[in-house]
């Protein structure tokens, strides 16, 4: 399950061409490359800027993946973690294939207000219902905060710090996300 973060500050040019459009093409390329490396495998989108918002349940058809992604409007002050990995929890709860492992990848593009303690029980239930998760981080100074996430959601689990001016797909690409 994908997480984008269309939230205001996405606008910002510092990854190319813009933090939303770099999120839109990672975000591409691993709907493509879950959908294609084994027809059991699902992947869907979700908004979290402004509020919590499921654009794709989880689906094998690329087209609607895709869609979903083209047009992503610009929402929001900021996005809310806790609530939409919350959301997708139960996404991924709902889903129709219960085979394989569940994966939420998040991109966090705009710096978070939740604490510390928000992310530590959020991480607590993705761990409980064997969820993990892959950060996708281009707010340099949230690294720790992502970082209690993910020790807290357990194995598996990772923050993948995007270097300014270097695309997020390279990044994931190289860690061997998709």
């Amino acid at each position: 399950l994908l997480l984008l973060d269309p939230s205001e500050p996405t606008r910002n040019s510092d990854y190319p061409p813009t933090r939303l459009s770099s999120q839109l093409d990672c975000a591409n390329y691993l709907a493509s490359s879950v959908t294609n490396g084994n027809p059991e495998s699902t992947c869907g989108v979700m908004s979290m800027g402004g509020s919590a918002e499921v654009l794709t349940s989880l689906t094998t058809n690329l087209g609607s993946i895709l869609g979903s992604l083209h047009g992503l409007p610009i929402k929001g002050d900021r996005s809310h973690v806790p609530t939409s990995l919350s959301v997708a929890l139960l996404a991924l709860k709902h889903r129709r294939n219960k085979n394989g492992g569940q994966r939420v990848v998040l991109f966090a593009a705009s710096k978070s207000e939740c604490t510390p303690k928000e992310m530590t029980k959020v991480g607590k239930q993705l761990k409980k219902n064997n969820v993990t998760v892959d950060v996708i981080l281009m707010v340099p100074e949230d690294e720790a905060l992502y970082g209690k996430l993910c020790e807290a959601a357990g194995e598996g689990s990772r923050v993948l710090q995007v270097p300014k001016g270097t695309l997020p797909s390279d990044v994931v690409v190289a860690a061997g996300v998709g």
